[in-house]
């Protein structure tokens, strides 16, 4: 269940790597960290991750865990809680047949041997794994680990251990849908090019730490990695879905919401949709950058 959260977030991660669009965060405006205003007053908070398991993104600024601590609700991406509660390993595998149905055996000789590398248990698996799946785990092991979380992760135990009122944006079976609905052939380019998805990774991860919004945007138009009617459904069709359900935690009031860097860029971002319904959007700046991970990590699992 742990690696399946894990690589669905990677995958949110590179998924996003090729939204192409121009960026609507102001130059200056260099901040992960938002302030949403509704339109009855009312205050929230919109904090940009990164769904990587990596040090250097750690270095955070420490307001952003002093809100938190103050909030009184918090919002994710998914519902972790529930996640693993409810994910089962047949969510990743094809109902019927194998992926011989899909590939010729030269590309399932490749899968298999990417997965098999990765975990000998996943190589036995692989001919009845979902090619969205098959992808998913496959570009989690191009990126070395050098954290025990994700920012998401540790975000969310921190939200249970102040006892926070916790929401998921997404359901599991949303994100089940979006593993089924990668094409065939699009999960076997990325397979074969896990080599420049790694250097991509580590081009947002910099640009992430440095909280430089407007590169990762750009990062995003110079990748044609992900075809435009993939990006509307996998991206900017999420945004609105994301933002209707945010919507009644922000007009409550004092709401954190922790989603991906990335939904924060574009024209079709969450804060470019929240405006265009009237939320006052202003970024939060200052505060003394220390690392997360030196202060104590709630709710290890």
């Amino acid at each position: 269940m742990m690696i399946y959260h894990r690589t669905a977030l990677f995958l949110a991660c590179l998924i996003h790597a090729g939204i192409s669009a121009t960026s609507t965060v102001p130059t200056g405006d260099q901040s992960l960290f938002w302030r949403i205003t509704a339109p009855s007053g009312v205050v929230s908070h919109i904090f940009g991750t990164i769904h990587l398991a990596d040090t250097t993104v750690f270095r955070q600024r420490d307001t952003v865990l002093q809100i938190l601590g103050t909030s009184s609700s918090f919002a994710a991406e998914m519902n972790l809680d529930s996640v693993f509660r409810q994910m089962r390993p047949e969510a990743l595998m094809i109902p019927s047949g194998s992926l011989y149905d899909v590939y010729d055996s030269a590309d399932v000789r490749l899968i298999c041997a990417t997965l098999e590398a990765i975990n000998p248990l996943l190589g036995r698996a692989c001919e009845r794994m979902k090619p969205g799946a098959v992808m998913m785990i496959a570009s989690m092991s191009a990126f070395e680990r050098t954290a025990p979380t994700s920012i998401d992760e540790f975000l969310w135990a921190r939200a249970r251990s102040k006892r926070l009122v916790r929401h998921g944006l997404e359901s599991l079976a949303e994100q089940i849908a979006l593993i089924d609905s990668m094409p065939a052939s699009f999960v076997m380019e990325q397979i074969r090019g896990l080599d420049s998805s790694k250097v991509q990774s580590i081009k947002l991860r910099d640009h992430y730490a440095r909280e430089e919004l407007d590169s990762l945007q750009q990062e995003g138009d110079e990748s044609d990695a992900f075809p435009p009617q993939m990006m509307a459904m996998l991206n900017d069709r999420r945004n609105i879905r994301m933002v209707e359900r945010m919507i009644p935690l922000l007009n409550d009031g004092n709401a954190f919401v922790a989603i991906g860097a990335l939904h924060l860029t574009g024209p079709s971002s969450v804060l470019a949709l929240l405006r265009q319904r009237g939320y006052v959007i202003d970024p939060v700046v200052g505060g003394n950058r220390v690392n997360w991970l030196d202060r104590d990590t709630p709710g290890k699992r």
